[in-house]
């Protein structure tokens, strides 16, 4: 699995798309679980934005965290309820406390996975200048550091 992923990383830094999407299938086939997966999504995903299928990009980001059941509330007031509810989370945190925060220590935990995912996400929709989600996956992306760990993709 791991040499598969490598060869899907080089024949997509190659430009090889068509590599690329064989590699992929293959690892998508015979893959046992999502986390196995995971690195053949990222794959496809940088190579949906990088030959500009952002739309179709942004489709499988979405279909990715349905799997990971991670959903996007989308209502503006949900937003704005999401974030009184941040505000409140982390007005009781002092700021030594945010500081040494315990990192999420198993980069195949569904939680890392979606905390890139939404960072992922979120470069995609700053490309496609889609603006109405995008409040909500920084929220997104605290609330899960603070309940299940930071990870690099998490605030700092």
């Amino acid at each position: 699995l791991e040499l598969f992923n490598l060869a899907a990383k080089c024949a997509l830094m190659n430009a090889e798309h068509d590599s690329v999407k064989t590699i992929t299938e293959q690892i998508m086939r015979n893959a046992k679980c999502f986390g196995d997966k995971f690195e053949a999504i990222s794959v496809t995903i940088t190579l949906l934005n990088w030959s500009g299928n952002v739309f179709a990009a942004v489709a499988l980001i979405h279909s990715s965290l349905s799997t990971l059941k991670e959903e996007l509330p989308s209502v503006a007031f949900i937003i704005d309820q999401y974030l009184g509810n941040m505000r409140a989370q982390l007005a009781v945190l002092s700021d030594d406390t945010l500081l040494s925060y315990p990192a999420i220590l198993n980069p195949s935990n569904s939680k890392f996975l979606a905390v890139e995912l939404l960072a992922k996400l979120y470069t995609s929709l700053t490309v496609i200048r889609e603006r109405d989600a995008m409040p909500i996956i920084p929220l997104k992306i605290i609330e899960i550091s603070l309940t299940c760990g930071m990870s690099p993709h998490s605030p700092s």
